[in-house]
Protein backbone atom coordinates (compact mmCIF):
# COMPACT_ATOMS: atom_id res chain seq x y z
CA UNK A 1 0.00 0.00 0.00
CA UNK A 2 1.77 3.15 -1.16
CA UNK A 3 -0.93 5.79 -0.68
CA UNK A 4 -1.72 7.16 2.75
CA UNK A 5 -5.29 7.60 3.89
CA UNK A 6 -6.65 10.51 5.94
CA UNK A 7 -6.63 9.62 9.63
CA UNK A 8 -3.62 7.30 9.46
CA UNK A 9 -0.91 7.91 12.04
CA UNK A 10 2.62 7.93 10.68
CA UNK A 11 6.11 8.69 11.99
CA UNK A 12 8.04 10.88 9.62
CA UNK A 13 11.82 10.92 9.95
CA UNK A 14 13.76 13.37 7.82
CA UNK A 15 17.48 12.60 7.67
CA UNK A 16 20.06 15.22 6.88
CA UNK A 17 17.94 18.37 7.17
CA UNK A 18 20.09 21.52 7.39
CA UNK A 19 18.88 24.30 9.74
CA UNK A 20 18.13 27.55 7.90
CA UNK A 21 16.69 29.49 10.84
CA UNK A 22 14.88 29.05 14.14
CA UNK A 23 12.72 31.40 16.14
CA UNK A 24 10.46 31.38 19.18
CA UNK A 25 6.76 31.22 18.63
CA UNK A 26 3.57 31.10 20.57
CA UNK A 27 0.11 29.98 19.66
CA UNK A 28 -3.22 30.00 21.41
CA UNK A 29 -4.86 32.12 24.04
CA UNK A 30 -6.25 30.39 27.12
CA UNK A 31 -7.82 32.58 29.83
CA UNK A 32 -5.90 35.57 28.49
CA UNK A 33 -2.56 33.75 28.58
CA UNK A 34 -0.65 32.99 25.43
CA UNK A 35 0.43 29.36 25.42
CA UNK A 36 4.06 29.00 24.31
CA UNK A 37 4.51 26.03 22.01
CA UNK A 38 8.27 26.29 21.60
CA UNK A 39 10.49 27.02 18.69
CA UNK A 40 9.82 26.83 14.99
CA UNK A 41 12.68 25.27 13.09
CA UNK A 42 13.14 26.20 9.43
CA UNK A 43 15.11 23.62 7.48
CA UNK A 44 16.15 22.72 3.95
CA UNK A 45 17.30 19.48 2.37
CA UNK A 46 20.63 19.14 0.56
CA UNK A 47 19.96 17.83 -2.91
CA UNK A 48 16.28 18.78 -2.80
CA UNK A 49 14.38 18.93 -6.07
CA UNK A 50 13.70 22.65 -5.58
CA UNK A 51 16.83 24.28 -4.15
CA UNK A 52 15.12 27.32 -2.62
CA UNK A 53 12.45 25.29 -0.83
CA UNK A 54 12.39 25.32 2.95
CA UNK A 55 10.12 23.58 5.44
CA UNK A 56 9.08 24.36 8.99
CA UNK A 57 8.30 22.25 12.02
CA UNK A 58 7.05 23.47 15.38
CA UNK A 59 9.24 21.75 17.95
CA UNK A 60 6.59 22.32 20.64
CA UNK A 61 4.02 20.13 18.91
CA UNK A 62 3.36 16.73 20.51
CA UNK A 63 5.51 13.96 19.09
CA UNK A 64 8.05 16.26 17.45
CA UNK A 65 11.66 15.63 18.34
CA UNK A 66 14.75 17.07 16.71
CA UNK A 67 18.16 15.53 17.30
CA UNK A 68 21.37 17.39 16.50
CA UNK A 69 23.39 15.16 14.19
CA UNK A 70 26.24 17.39 13.03
CA UNK A 71 27.28 21.02 13.47
CA UNK A 72 26.89 23.72 10.81
CA UNK A 73 30.52 23.25 9.70
CA UNK A 74 29.75 19.68 8.55
CA UNK A 75 30.84 18.04 6.32
CA UNK A 76 34.56 17.89 7.04
CA UNK A 77 37.00 19.40 4.58
CA UNK A 78 40.59 18.32 3.96
CA UNK A 79 42.94 19.50 6.74
CA UNK A 80 40.17 19.83 9.35
CA UNK A 81 40.51 18.37 12.83
CA UNK A 82 37.26 17.09 14.37
CA UNK A 83 36.63 16.00 17.94
CA UNK A 84 34.22 14.50 20.45
CA UNK A 85 33.64 15.54 24.06
CA UNK A 86 35.47 12.43 25.31
CA UNK A 87 38.75 13.63 23.76
CA UNK A 88 38.56 11.75 20.46
CA UNK A 89 40.22 13.53 17.54
CA UNK A 90 40.13 12.85 13.79
CA UNK A 91 42.09 14.41 10.95
CA UNK A 92 40.21 14.99 7.69
CA UNK A 93 42.35 13.90 4.76
CA UNK A 94 41.95 13.97 1.01
CA UNK A 95 41.81 10.33 -0.15
CA UNK A 96 42.49 9.59 -3.81
CA UNK A 97 40.21 6.75 -4.90
CA UNK A 98 41.38 3.85 -7.05
CA UNK A 99 39.83 4.35 -10.51
CA UNK A 100 40.10 0.61 -11.17
CA UNK A 101 38.13 -0.35 -8.06
CA UNK A 102 34.53 0.90 -8.21
CA UNK A 103 33.99 0.24 -4.47
CA UNK A 104 37.10 2.24 -3.53
CA UNK A 105 36.18 5.05 -5.94
CA UNK A 106 32.63 5.33 -4.57
CA UNK A 107 31.90 8.80 -3.22
CA UNK A 108 34.82 10.49 -4.97
CA UNK A 109 34.28 13.85 -6.61
CA UNK A 110 35.01 14.76 -10.23
CA UNK A 111 38.68 15.27 -9.33
CA UNK A 112 38.91 11.68 -8.07
CA UNK A 113 39.10 12.26 -4.30
CA UNK A 114 36.89 12.19 -1.23
CA UNK A 115 37.36 13.16 2.41
CA UNK A 116 38.10 10.49 5.02
CA UNK A 117 38.46 10.96 8.77
CA UNK A 118 41.57 9.37 10.28
CA UNK A 119 41.70 8.83 14.05
CA UNK A 120 44.61 10.55 15.79
CA UNK A 121 44.55 7.98 18.61
CA UNK A 122 44.45 4.24 17.94
CA UNK A 123 43.91 1.62 20.64
CA UNK A 124 46.17 -1.39 21.25
CA UNK A 125 43.93 -3.59 19.13
CA UNK A 126 43.81 -1.27 16.15
CA UNK A 127 40.06 -0.85 16.57
CA UNK A 128 39.96 2.68 15.15
CA UNK A 129 40.23 3.11 11.40
CA UNK A 130 39.70 5.79 8.81
CA UNK A 131 36.34 6.09 7.20
CA UNK A 132 33.69 8.19 5.52
CA UNK A 133 32.84 11.15 7.78
CA UNK A 134 29.20 10.12 8.27
CA UNK A 135 30.23 6.56 9.18
CA UNK A 136 32.84 7.81 11.66
CA UNK A 137 30.30 10.21 13.19
CA UNK A 138 27.83 7.37 13.71
CA UNK A 139 30.50 5.03 15.13
CA UNK A 140 31.70 7.74 17.54
CA UNK A 141 28.25 7.56 19.12
CA UNK A 142 28.34 11.17 20.27
CA UNK A 143 28.23 14.60 18.67
CA UNK A 144 31.33 15.72 16.81
CA UNK A 145 32.59 19.31 16.66
CA UNK A 146 35.12 21.21 14.60
CA UNK A 147 38.41 21.69 16.48
CA UNK A 148 40.43 23.34 13.71
CA UNK A 149 39.89 24.41 10.11
CA UNK A 150 42.33 26.06 7.75
CA UNK A 151 42.01 27.06 4.14
CA UNK A 152 43.41 24.84 1.43
CA UNK A 153 46.54 26.26 -0.26
CA UNK A 154 45.35 28.69 -2.91
CA UNK A 155 41.91 29.21 -1.32
CA UNK A 156 40.70 32.64 -0.24
CA UNK A 157 42.27 33.57 3.09
CA UNK A 158 45.13 31.09 2.72
CA UNK A 159 48.64 32.28 3.49
CA UNK A 160 50.21 29.43 1.49
CA UNK A 161 51.43 30.20 -2.00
Amino acid sequence: MSEYQPGEIVDIHIKGARVVNSFGTSRGNVDGLIQDTGTVLVFAMDGALYKDTSHTVNMGDPGVTVERVAPAEWPPRPRDVWGTDDGGRWFAARYMGDFDDSKDFEGCNSEGWRVVLIPLDVGPYGDAREGHPDEVRQLAGRPMFLVHREDEPGEEGSTDA
